[in-house]
């Protein structure tokens, strides 16, 4: 097997480059751990059907692993498959003897195998926090249809939880560097530099046919993109906020473009 793990955070835009895997001959199973995901392919369809509880996970989390790993293999009929993981999700394979602050077992999995992994995330994560605000709202609001419908919409930023997640970002990022520090058969891939629009752009056709062995033909996004973000009603304080801050810049330029007229 010859399985790529890309890791990304929520909001990362990872549905994205989900469906232009596929759309170009790539397998890519997408929030492959996600625990709300029952597609065939899921971990969480898979632990069911074979009956794999939490004493398996903890005492043979490799074993465990390596059989989801060739389930995939046979579901999809090819070695070479890709699998998007939600970096919440690492640690679901950390056994008995994990520690806080440890590296991941499924870091190490991946190490010991030399299975190729792949970093995806955003250069804008201030704009990444409030789409993932705005996704967060969507899940609660009463009759929401999802964060789409937000997006037309005014709304609130909540500062404080914003700040938050910028700081969340960035120890992603320094943990990342420290699970693969070294590493040779690693990547970072940036949403930036591969998505324009709702296309994937020439450059990112380039950057994606080196890491994933593929030709994109088709480059169009069929409603995976990141779209609009929308008013935001609370701009002014927002700016203030973070006026002085490392992301000072890229919070007036997302804020004066949601709120241009």
């Amino acid at each position: 097997m010859q399985p790529v793990f890309i890791l990304s955070s929520e909001a990362s835009g990872t549905p994205a480059l989900v469906q232009v895997l596929n759309a170009n001959g790539v397998t890519c199973l997408g929030a492959a751990f996600d625990i709300d995901n029952r597609y065939e392919y899921a971990l969480a369809h898979f632990l069911e059907s074979r009956n794999v509880g939490a004493a398996e996970l903890i005492a043979a989390p490799d074993a465990v692993l390596e059989e989801y790993l060739t389930y995939c293999a046979e579901l999809v009929r090819s070695e070479h498959f890709c699998l998007d993981v939600d970096i919440d999700f690492v640690n679901l394979f950390n056994g008995r003897a994990f520690s806080i602050g440890q590296r991941p077992r499924l870091a190490d999995f991946i190490r010991e195998r030399q299975f190729r992994v792949v970093h995806f995330s955003h250069r804008g994560v201030f704009e990444q926090a409030v789409r993932l605000q705005l996704r967060q709202d969507a899940r609660t609001a009463p009759g929401a249809a999802g964060t789409a419908s937000r997006n037309s919409e005014p709304f609130v930023l909540n500062i404080p939880q914003c700040a938050r997640r910028l700081q969340l970002s960035a120890g992603i990022a320094k943990r990342m560097e420290a699970w693969f520090k070294g590493y040779e058969n690693q990547a970072e891939l940036i949403y930036e530099d591969v998505f324009e629009q709702d296309r994937v752009s020439e450059a990112g056709a380039g950057l994606l046919g080196g890491l994933f062995g593929c030709e994109i033909a088709d480059r169009t996004l069929h409603g995976a993109g990141a779209g609009a973000i929308g008013l935001v009603s609370n701009a002014a304080e927002v700016i203030e906020a973070f006026a002085g801050s490392p992301y000072a810049e890229e919070v007036q330029r997302v804020l004066d473009s949601g709120n241009a007229p």
